[in-house]
């Protein structure tokens, strides 16, 4: 108990600011401060989880606000932190901040509270997100993405002939075949068209008519 007081106590005073001089800084300066009083809160999480710290005493000197900034500005920023991990990194997404989101999960069973688990994105997601995101100018940004990829298998034939394979490991696998080259039309100026995609009820689309995604744009049609 006494542990508990004494550290989250030390905890409270170091992010005392937190949130109420967010109107005063900049985008980049509110990631800063979201970014340390996580880190921060991470490591105190890990002793919540094994049980060191009593995770009643915790609800009662800041269980409300824990949560409401979890709501309100953390949630968010993890789930933006695990979309970004690099491709090939050895850390799976759904790592980072795992010990926050199981602190804050158990402190809203302790309030009766509705928990909302912030998304992971494996790297099969990433590299689809990023494959679909890709400016389109030549086909190299395609496999640069794929081939970093575990136990991806590539080869070159002569000229720009090539093939890049990913080898799944599913039992009802199916066998994914896609062309990287472009096609452009007489309206090409010699630039190039970046893409954004959403996903809306399981399915991607593009948001760009000039870049959009080659099979939407047929069904569009």
């Amino acid at each position: 108990m006494r542990a508990t007081l004494k550290d989250f106590s030390e905890l409270r005073r170091m992010h005392n600011s937190f949130p109420k001089n967010r109107s005063e800084l900049t985008d980049i300066e509110r990631q800063i401060a979201i970014r340390e009083y996580l880190g921060d809160l991470e490591r105190f999480a890990v002793g919540c989880n094994l049980n060191a710290y009593d995770i009643s005493i915790v609800n009662k000197m800041s269980g409300g606000s824990l949560v409401s900034n979890y709501n309100k500005y953390f949630k968010s920023y993890i789930e933006d932190v695990r979309r970004n991990l690099y491709i090939g990194s050895p850390i799976k997404s759904s790592q980072l901040y795992v010990e926050v989101e199981k602190m804050i999960e158990r402190l809203c069973e302790v309030r009766e509270e509705p928990f909302y688990k912030p998304e992971n994105y494996p790297e099969e997601k990433r590299v689809l997100e990023k494959f679909l995101e890709i400016p389109i100018s030549s086909s190299e940004e395609v496999f640069n993405i794929f081939r970093s990829l575990p136990n991806s298998v590539e080869d070159h034939g002569t000229g720009k002939e090539g093939y890049l394979y990913v080898p799944g490991n599913r039992r009802d696998r199916c066998l994914l075949v896609a062309h990287a080259d472009t096609y452009f039309d007489v309206e090409y100026q010699d630039c190039i068209y970046e893409n954004e995609v959403i996903l809306n009820n399981g399915v991607y689309h593009g948001v760009k008519d000039n870049a959009s995604i080659g099979m939407e744009k047929s069904m569009d049609k």
